[in-house]
């Protein structure tokens, strides 16, 4: 999330791609693992996993995650 901004910066915490809800296969599954800084991990990336979408904005000023409901097919 750090590089998709152009930010550098130290990665302090092991985060599933995908919520594990007690599937170990998922908890422990390394595919499922990426490295994210504290304050993605606990802002942005909460954030997506509770509302189902990213409000992450392109340089074009549109939202940048296909889920997002701007970018749905009405």
């Amino acid at each position: 999330m750090c590089l998709e901004q152009g930010i550098v910066r130290v990665a302090t915490v092991c985060d599933h791609r995908t919520p594990h809800k007690g599937d170990e296969e998922l908890f422990y599954g390394a595919e499922n693992h990426q490295s994210l800084c504290k304050a993605h991990h606990d802002g942005a990336k909460q954030s997506e996993e509770s509302i189902g979408f990213s409000k992450a904005i392109g340089a074009d000023g549109l939202p940048t995650d296909p889920r997002h409901p701007f970018n749905r097919e009405r």
